[in-house]
């Protein structure tokens, strides 16, 4: 994904808890249910340019992150304000509902 950066163990707390609002797409690429979120999460981050920062953490190759957050189910979509964990949502989910989740947890 172009505007959807992929992050790493290692660069999650810089990446994510370093910004004023971001959305983390935990997933395991062998998921069926995660093939629908990417193109939702690429026009996002083109919509929120700027103001909300999204990437995808790949669960497989990093498992450090997900077991300190307690993420058991892919995908799993976590909501952070000013580095805080605000909100999750589990599974695949249409545009609508991750943009009303997006203006309730991150108050934009």
């Amino acid at each position: 994904m172009v505007n959807v950066p992929e992050l790493s163990d290692q660069s999650f707390d810089q990446e994510v808890r370093g910004t004023p609002a971001a959305v983390v797409c935990f997933r395991n690429p062998g998921c069926p249910s995660d093939d629908p979120l990417a193109p939702v999460m690429e026009e996002l981050a083109r919509d929120y340019a700027g103001r909300v920062k999204f990437a995808v953490l790949d669960v497989c190759d990093n498992v450090e992150t997900p077991g300190e957050l307690g993420v058991l189910g892919f995908p799993t979509l976590v909501f952070f304000k000013e580095g805080h964990e605000v909100s999750r949502r589990f599974g695949a989910i249409k545009r609508e509902r991750l943009v009303d989740a997006i203006r309730t947890n991150l108050q934009l």
